[in-house]
């Protein structure tokens, strides 16, 4: 009696499929391997970008902190102790000292101001002669100086340099952020000599002055109008 066939278990264990399967698989290997590893490529590549972006962020993030914890230095250290105005250089700090001590060695030609830095005076003789040498070349402002054009500029940029250390408010002078510095520690520096009143800046203080000349002369014209009737 002759045996049974034996009956394959799958229709890959003959040979002849065996080799068809293993060529498929090694096929399907293939290209899942290629496959992979061109999607490994393209991850890592955006991985790369995205690592290359933060820490680009991150070096602009620090080099910030740096620049204003300097800027706040500069101003810590050329900061008037009497005021609380603060300059750009310590040169300029000196100058104005001699305002508090009641220096001005440099005088106009034109008038009897006399100012403690020849520059103030300089730029103080061009309102008698009306020259203004320092042009924006973005809207044609002129300016008497070159640090009004300084200014003026920031308001082009939006640049705001100056940084308060107590509530980070940012200011385009160096005036503003000392006006400012008053408010925070309550300092009134300016005296109405005809009242008890006291303003922060001299500003305020000349508003002051022309609310109580109008107040003032409105009630001599009320009086006299009563009078002549």
């Amino acid at each position: 009696m002759a045996p049974f066939p034996t009956i394959p278990k799958s229709r890959y264990d003959t040979d002849r499929n065996q080799r068809e399967f293993y060529g498929q698989e090694s096929f399907l290997n293939a290209f899942i391997t290629t496959h992979c590893r061109d999607y490994s490529n393209t991850l890592n590549t955006s991985g790369s970008v995205a690592m290359e972006q933060q820490q680009q962020q991150r070096q602009h993030q620090e080099e910030e902190v740096l620049r204003e914890k300097a800027i706040s230095d500069a101003l810590k250290r050329n900061q008037c102790g009497l005021c609380l105005r603060v300059f750009a250089n310590s040169a300029s700090l000196k100058q104005h000292m001699r305002l508090h001590r009641g220096e001005k060695p440099y005088k106009c030609r034109f008038c009897d101001k006399t100012s403690a830095t020849m520059c103030n005076i300089l730029t103080h003789e061009r309102t008698h002669t009306r020259e203004r040498p320092y042009k924006c070349g973005v809207c044609g402002a002129d300016f008497s100086s070159s640090s009004n054009l300084k200014t003026h500029m920031r308001t082009h940029s939006g640049d705001r340099p100056f940084r308060c250390n107590l509530c980070d408010r940012r200011f385009v002078t160096s005036n503003a952020l000392t006006t400012h510095l008053r408010a925070h520690w309550g300092l009134r520096l300016h005296p109405c000599p005809d009242c008890d009143r006291q303003f922060s800046t001299s500003s305020n203080l000349r508003v002051h002055h022309r609310v109580r000349c109008i107040r003032r002369w409105s009630t001599v014209w009320s009086i006299s109008l009563d009078i002549g009737h």
